[in-house]
């Protein structure tokens, strides 16, 4: 990839793939298609919010601090796609311009990912999610999937004293199972193994901050993940079976925690983020916090890319702006959703010292 070969959409987030000449990308709560080769955009839809949150939305520093943006979407057709924003989904059809909303989340503002299931002999077709919130106490948390239409079910909840949250639930045709990845602290950093519609889920590794991960993919060596600690030094490991036990083996280490991850062709791809340990100061105090956790080696986000063969490395990497982690969010890039035809990795920078309103565009046609 050629670090120095790279592009801005001014003011945009990239969101999900449509095709390989074009993508959903959002500015404000309006979401267009951007077409990467004649450099042109339209827009779709422009989904309601109240006037504050209008308000909000026009001064991105408003827009960090309150989550406001819409960074998330997954396909579910050629011509559908679920947007999350505003706390609810929305699904929306890119040929009429039209949307309606099918879901408000119940805890937190968004999952932190949706998996869309299928060709999973041991799971029901559908779209899953684990909910993502503060939760130190430890409540009870579910994992829906959405049944028919609007309709969403509780498929599974873990018990009181279990789990904190679920970053991620992975698809895996190659097992023909689901992973469960969930965090943060103690026990409940763990990687669990599901299977028969939930009848089945057991935690594979657990306890360890070399357990916690929010992103992983599915190989036929094992199951690739990047660890996601602010407290220890951050990896990309292997998880395989021995035909005994699973185990984790360590490919590389990686600059700090990784929240976000793509695969293009055989290629994959992770960002890690800057990020504070606030756990010890005050109440208060935490919101202002700017000194990185001892798991981030240098004040950077960094883009690691490469495979299984040939190794990882740091590809691009950006400074973290000045201002407190958890007020103004962490130093981060994050991905868009989908399968990747487009020969382009794209990224939406967020909270660094870098173009923070263009959507950065890198050429990857050139081998790592």
């Amino acid at each position: 990839m050629d670090i120095n070969n790279k592009k801005g959409l001014s003011k945009f987030i990239s969101l999900a793939f449509v095709n390989d000449k074009e993508i959903l990308v959002s500015r404000r709560n309006s979401i267009y298609i951007y077409n990467h080769e004649d450099n042109n955009s339209k827009m779709v839809v422009t989904l309601p919010c109240s006037f504050l949150m209008k308000l909000i939305l026009l001064f991105p520093i408003l827009a960090r601090i309150f989550r406001s943006e819409i960074r998330y979407s997954i396909i579910l057709s050629e011509t559908i796609f679920l947007i999350v924003f505003n706390k609810k989904f929305y699904e929306i059809n890119i040929n009429e311009g039209t949307f309606k909303e099918i879901f408000t989340v119940p805890r937190g503002r968004r999952p932190l990912s949706i998996t869309n299931v299928f060709d999973n002999s041991n799971f029901d077709s559908g779209l899953y999610f684990g909910e993502y919130f503060q939760n130190f106490e430890r409540d009870e948390v579910n994992i829906y999937r959405r049944i028919a239409n609007q309709d969403w079910e509780i498929v599974y909840t873990f018990p009181p004293g279990t789990i904190e949250h679920i970053h991620s639930i992975i698809c895996d045709n190659i097992n023909d199972c689901l992973w469960i990845l969930s965090g943060d602290f103690n026990s409940a950093a763990a990687i669990w193994l599901a299977k028969k519609n939930f009848k089945e889920v057991k935690p594979v590794l657990f306890g360890d901050q070399s357990f916690r991960a929010c992103v992983a993919f599915p190989t036929n060596e094992g199951l690739l993940y990047a660890t996601d600690s602010q407290f220890e030094k951050n990896t990309i490991r292997l998880l395989k079976n021995n035909g005994k036990d699973w185990v984790s083996e360590i490919l590389c280490e990686i600059n700090g925690p990784a929240i976000y991850g793509c695969k293009i062709d055989n290629n994959f791809y992770f960002s890690t983020s800057v990020e504070g340990n606030p756990e010890k100061l005050g109440k208060f105090v935490k919101f202002l916090d700017k000194k990185p956790g001892p798991g981030i080696i240098e004040n950077y986000s960094h883009i690691v890319g490469g495979n299984l063969n040939d190794g990882f490395r740091t590809l691009f990497k950006a400074e973290k702006d000045k201002l407190p982690f958890i007020l103004f969010q962490f130093g981060v890039f994050t991905f868009p959703t989908g399968e990747n035809k487009t020969g382009l990795l794209f990224t939406n920078p967020i909270a660094l010292v870098t173009e923070n309103d263009k959507c950065l565009i890198f050429n990857i046609k050139l081998k790592l």
